[in-house]
């Protein structure tokens, strides 16, 4: 476990970079048009296959549990790591898609039966770290794909969003100070970003 622990630390070490990320938010693909005059879109979550800073979920939370001098503590973490995608992140991006959605009219719900559906596949989260006291932060962000489907032919794909390194961020220290409330904050930007861009191309 040691030896894992070096690795993981001087992988980590390896990647970083304390430049500000540059967020890139584009239509990759089809066209969100179709989504004019719609009052509702159901939307759904996909996590599979993710990359966690750098290694996979699997790895990642391996050696977040070995951090723990309590296995319980570990536990924990992994518990409430799976619980805040649905608790937090998807919360915070159906909000902030919204608020940013009113003005096409057009409201995003997990269920429903409506003509057309979201799949928000995260592809890589970083989690990043913050440090207070002037010393060196990694900025916390997420890459997403966002598909526009027709939700009775899941496999039309009438369009591709794609968002990278948008990054999570709080004039609220505590906040920031939040590993997973920083990751929160990524996929509510994100969301908002999104909906700026869906309702510029439906101009």
């Amino acid at each position: 476990m040691k030896y894992f622990r070096i690795f993981f630390l001087f992988a980590i070490m390896a990647s970083f970079n304390f430049h500000a990320t540059a967020q890139d938010i584009k239509l990759i693909s089809g066209d969100v048009s179709v989504l004019k005059g719609q009052s509702a879109i159901s939307i759904s979550f996909v996590y599979d296959g993710m990359d966690v800073g750098g290694f996979t979920e699997e790895i990642y939370l391996k050696q977040k549990k070995s951090e723990f001098k309590k296995a319980a503590d570990g536990d924990k973490f992994v518990t409430q790591w799976k619980a805040d995608f649905k608790e937090k992140d998807e919360k915070k991006f159906i909000e902030q898609f919204n608020m940013g959605m009113k003005k096409l009219k057009l409201t995003a719900e997990k269920g429903g039966d409506s003509k057309y559906s979201m799949v928000v596949k995260t592809i890589k989260i970083e989690p990043g770290f913050f440090t207070s006291s002037g010393g060196f932060s990694r900025e916390t962000y997420i890459n997403l794909t966002i598909d526009i489907i027709e939700t009775a032919n899941p496999d039309n794909v009438l369009a591709t969003i794609k968002t990278e390194k948008v990054t999570g961020k709080s004039d609220n220290m505590v906040e920031m100070k939040d590993q997973q409330t920083r990751i929160a904050l990524a996929y509510g930007a994100s969301a908002a970003e999104t909906a700026k861009l869906i309702v510029k191309l439906c101009k």
